[in-house]
């Protein structure tokens, strides 16, 4: 008697072949893997057993027999195939295995850390991340992002995790603005530190992808020449559809939130408040009041126009 696993991958199967297409297959970990072929067209759905049920992940081929595909899927329950984190190097020349995303959090919170993380996978370890439910941290509630950073961390050794307190933070802001520069500069000297370690350490890897802060190539330039072996390094705008950059960005909001609880005990609160809107203007005032605004330095971002709002209050 077949699984329901197994029947259901029959069920995506037989729903597929009204589409023409030539189909193979193959078993991945926590998975099945299905290579669609019609003419020139190319699709790859992953279909992942995870722990909140049936899930099916497609690639990042957009041509006609995808939406094909997706259209013969609509009818199968719990198949709509919405988007989530993939592999956006599977399929093009020369990608084997290994490959490394980064992204950043903090940049946005006027309380709290800079942090930048990067994580290397590989396919097995992949699949593994996503029937975990790992995806974007910003669709994830921050109980599911601490959950779920645990479960990255005994998945792959191969991450690092960078955290700049709000004092290094601000000592290095101030300093490339004395120089003419700016947050992007900072941002490129993490992702360039945090994916250098992991490079370090696994040499086979030659694919990276960069979650998308600055058109400029600075950083794609310095890695490709620091590490001869890296056959392509990418800077993408919502690069977390990728499941190394997604699972880094979940790694980068856990020390995020570790670390502004830990602010939050040394200021005296249960919380601090996150984002830049009002409310942590008002919080940023309240904590001045009782510490004086020159200890402000070792909670907020001092850059910010919630500073500004203090002074002028």
């Amino acid at each position: 008697m077949k699984s329901d696993f197994a029947a259901y991958v029959e069920q995506i199967k037989a729903q597929l072949q009204a589409s023409g297409a030539l189909l193979t297959e193959k078993p991945l970990n926590y998975g099945q893997q299905l290579v669609l072929t019609r003419g020139q067209d190319k699709v790859v759905l992953y279909i992942y057993n995870g722990k909140k049920g049936f899930k099916l992940v497609w690639g990042q081929q957009e041509n006609a027999l995808k939406k094909s595909c997706q259209e013969l899927l609509a009818a199968v329950a719990g198949s709509s195939g919405t988007a989530g984190p993939g592999i956006l190097f599977d399929g093009q020349a020369g990608f084997e295995d290994w490959w490394v995303g980064s992204d950043e959090s903090g940049k946005g919170d006027y309380f709290g850390p800079l942090v930048v993380a990067a994580v290397c996978l590989q396919k097995k370890e992949a699949a593994a991340l996503i029937a975990a439910g790992v995806k974007d941290c910003k669709e994830l509630t921050d109980s599911k992002i601490l959950t779920l950073a645990a479960q990255i961390k005994n998945i792959t050794a191969l991450y690092a995790v960078l955290v700049m307190n709000p004092a290094a933070y601000n000592k290095r802001y101030a300093g490339l603005k004395a120089q003419g520069l700016n947050l992007n500069t900072l941002l490129a000297s993490g992702h360039y530190q945090a994916l250098s370690q992991v490079l370090q350490k696994q040499q086979r890897c030659r694919w990276v992808l960069i979650d998308q802060f600055t058109p400029d190539l600075t950083l794609v330039h310095r890695l490709r020449n620091d590490f001869p072996q890296l056959q392509t390094v990418r800077q993408q705008p919502k690069a977390e559809a990728d499941i190394a950059v997604a699972a880094a960005s979940v790694l980068a909001r856990a020390a995020f939130l570790q670390n502004l609880q830990e602010l939050a005990q040394a200021a005296g609160v249960t919380e601090l408040p996150k984002g830049a809107g009002p409310q942590v203007t008002e919080e940023a005032a309240r904590l001045a009041q009782v510490y004086g605004k020159e200890a402000l330095a070792k909670f907020v971002k001092l850059h910010f126009a919630n500073t500004k709002a203090l002074i002028l209050a």
